[in-house]
């Protein structure tokens, strides 16, 4: 099991480690809808070599930008309530996922 431990940025600085298993992010991602799994990857770097921008995004898959912030944000509601944070999901693409 994969381990690492992030950090999240508040206001006068970094507080609060957040330790996260790549293994289960990786389970977390494959609830998502594919469109939504392969917009989350890459604009966070998850499995690939670095954060995508929505407009890389929007070009890759031959849809708006607007589309991709809104399957972004669908995708992150739902990671939320499977009980994944932001700053979990930030701290991901540091690290390898299965």
């Amino acid at each position: 099991m994969v381990r690492f431990t992030s950090v999240r940025r508040r206001a006068g600085g970094y507080a609060g480690e957040m330790p996260m298993d790549m293994g289960r992010l990786g389970e977390l991602l494959r609830e998502l809808e594919p469109l939504q799994e392969k917009t989350v990857r890459l604009r966070y770097g998850l499995g690939c070599q670095r954060p995508h921008t929505i407009e890389e995004i929007a070009g890759a898959f031959g849809i708006s930008s607007a589309e991709v912030a809104r399957t972004l944000d669908t995708a992150r509601h739902r990671l939320m309530r499977l009980g994944l944070d932001a700053g979990q999901l930030r701290a991901g693409a540091s690290g390898p996922l299965e």
